[in-house]
């Protein structure tokens, strides 16, 4: 009896088995499933990475401007020059220390398109540099910053602009805009075999052009009475380039690569007819 009793157990037994295993999801569907979960899974991944970038990445980055759109080679041939001892009194400090007056004066005679010789250089140097002395004191060495305060307010004329931190493709960039370009630089640095060594630490210079072929800045440099279209590499350019103090020689405590631009305008004939008389 109790073998009849353990047999029908068995049959039972396995009849709940069949049907358990029968209706347990098969593992073909655990399987399709697990792929659906997953797919899930690296959708919302998706979207979260997605949310994520969007809010770091603005919808619109400018498109860095490349060595190619840069102009190739600019001279603007039309600037007219001076030193800053137009007749060599170089041991007169006035005109010594005049290369920011040199520069201006350049730049004031460009826009005007008048003839600058060597007494009206003179004249106009010895005269801004007066107004420098009154202005700050001195009349030694001025910023770039100081240097336009004085173009500004001197010759009345605002269509100028100040950058820092350059690069020599900001310099080109300018240049081929129409712009001049003047730069503070270390003048021990620039090499220049007709500077009196060891040459000056504080210097200014005015930039007129760039020769792609020879890698070469074309400036007017008033340090030396032969300094009218006098080139440097642009290695040796760059590595001067140094913005200093206003002051007496003041040691630049942080080195800075400045650079004014002076760009001509529709109105700089109304604007400066009162620097002409």
């Amino acid at each position: 009896m109790r073998k009849i009793h353990f047999f029908l157990f068995l049959i039972i037994l396995g009849g709940g088995a069949y049907f358990f295993y029968e209706n347990f999801p098969s593992e073909n569907i655990f399987s399709d499933n697990q792929e659906r979960i997953e797919v899930r899974q690296e959708s919302l991944l998706s979207e979260a990475l997605s949310e994520e970038v969007s809010q770091v990445i603005p919808e619109e980055i400018p498109a860095r401007e490349t060595k190619e759109s840069l102009p190739k080679d600019v001279l603007l041939e039309d600037v007219p020059f001076t030193s800053q001892a137009p007749f060599g009194e170089w041991s007169n400090p006035m005109f010594q220390d005049g290369c920011e007056e040199a520069s201006l004066t350049m730049v004031r005679f460009w826009l005007t398109r008048e003839a600058l010789t060597g007494d009206v250089a003179k004249k106009e140097i010895v005269s801004l540099a007066k107004f420098t002395e009154k202005k700050f004191g001195h009349a030694i060495d001025t910023s770039v910053a100081d240097t336009e305060r004085i173009f500004n307010e001197y010759y009345g004329y605002n269509a100028t602009k100040l950058h820092y931190d350059i690069e020599l493709g900001d310099i080109r960039r300018a240049l081929g805009e129409g712009k001049l370009v003047i730069v503070p630089a270390h003048g021990q640095k620039l090499k220049n075999p007709n500077f009196t060594r060891p040459g000056p630490i504080t210097h200014m210079l005015v930039v007129i052009g760039y020769d792609t072929k020879k890698k070469q800045f074309i400036t007017n440099d008033p340090g030396t009475k032969n300094g009218k279209g006098y080139r440097y590499d642009e290695d040796v350019f760059y590595g001067a380039l140094q913005d200093y103090p206003t002051g007496d020689h003041v040691p630049s405590k942080k080195i800075r690569k400045a650079m004014m631009t002076i760009a001509p305008n529709e109105e700089k004939d109304a604007i400066l007819e009162k620097v002409k008389k």
